[in-house]
Parts: structure tokens; C-alpha cells; sequence
């Protein structure tokens, strides 16, 4: 009837917004987010980022402690570039 119609109208929209929203987990949550550069390594950097520590590359240089982004994440790896 009208309820259930109603209803199914609601859950509908409920559904189709929450697709738009912005990933809150898996490693997907982590592109765009910031990290601190710990180390620096042969390979590249020892990053800190959502409470862990990362490697990274790059092909731009940081300095330790310097705050970075995450642009791409290459298996266990981080790419990451400046926050400009």
C-alpha cells in the first residue's frame, strides 16, 4: 500500500546516498590521506600513516618528519607526494 511504498521509496534513497560517500575503509580509505615521513631507506621512505608504518616511494625528496600525502598505493608500498 502507500506505507510500504513510502518505505521503499526511503530505503531506496537511504541506499543510493550512501554509495556517494566517501570510502571509510580498507586501503582505499588511505589515498588522499596524510602521512609523516620517519625514515629515509635505499628503497625510498618509512612512512607513518593511520597508526601504522608504511614503505613509500617517491619521486620528489622529503626530509624526516616532513608531513606527506598518499597518492597510490602499489601492494605493501605508498607512493607519495607533497601536500602542495
Amino acid at each position: 500500500s502507500v506505507v510500504s511504498f513510502g518505505f521503499f521509496i526511503c530505503l531506496l534513497k537511504f541506499l543510493i546516498n550512501s554509495r556517494k560517500e566517501k570510502v571509510v575503509s580498507g586501503y582505499e580509505s588511505m589515498i588522499d590521506s596524510k602521512a609523516n615521513i620517519m625514515s629515509i631507506t635505499p628503497e625510498g621512505y618509512k612512512v607513518f600513516c593511520h597508526g601504522e608504518i608504511w614503505n613509500a616511494t617517491s619521486s620528489e625528496k622529503f626530509k624526516i618528519k616532513e608531513e606527506v600525502r598518499v597518492s597510490k598505493i602499489n601492494g605493501l608500498t605508498l607512493e607519495i607526494r607533497s601536500l602542495l
